[in-house]
């Protein structure tokens, strides 16, 4: 039933671009296989070819080795292009970013680092924290709402400190 209306299969090829390393004995028994020919006589034995069967291990040693002799050689190529410019292009990007860097701690020297005694909103919200850590010594996380308070006035200090740093 609707074998009919099916379509023949049509074959597929897949066409690799990769070199495949296969022995010759592989190739022999899949022919002998196709063939048909399985008969009792023993397989003749591979023919010998000019290049030697290299293990797995000494096929992917000699691969490394190759690679990187040619990334050795394109680094070296592109050293000797790209060199002089990129060696010019760091000194004066660190010049830059050491100049900027002393102008920042030159500015912010200028200004007092923030402290919570500071503020006595967080002094009041750390007062808050301690006392409920005391008041609860073996439940700690119920001083949960407490160090939120504290943590959100440390977080109205820091961006005031920011603030008056942009400002310079």
């Amino acid at each position: 039933m609707g074998q009919g209306q099916s379509k023949p299969a049509e074959p597929v090829v897949f066409v690799n671009t990769v070199p495949l390393m296969v022995s010759e004995r592989l190739v022999h028994n899949l022919d002998a296989a196709e063939s048909g020919a399985q008969s009792s006589e023993p397989t003749p034995a591979p023919v010998a070819t000019s290049a030697p069967a290299l293990s797995e291990e000494e096929l992917h040693a000699l691969v490394e080795e190759r690679v990187a002799q040619r990334v050795a050689a394109e680094l070296e190529r592109r050293i000797a292009t790209e060199g002089v410019r990129k060696d010019n292009r760091e000194q004066l990007s660190s010049q830059v970013a050491l100049r900027e860097a002393e102008d920042m701690l030159q500015r912010l020297g200028r200004i007092s680092l923030p402290t919570p005694e500071a503020n006595p909103a967080c002094l009041a919200a750390q007062e808050q924290v301690i006392a409920c850590f005391k008041a609860n010594p073996t439940r700690p996380l119920d001083c949960w709402q407490e160090v939120e308070a504290f943590k959100s006035s440390l977080k109205v200090v820091q961006k005031e400190f920011i603030h008056a740093a942009s400002q310079l």
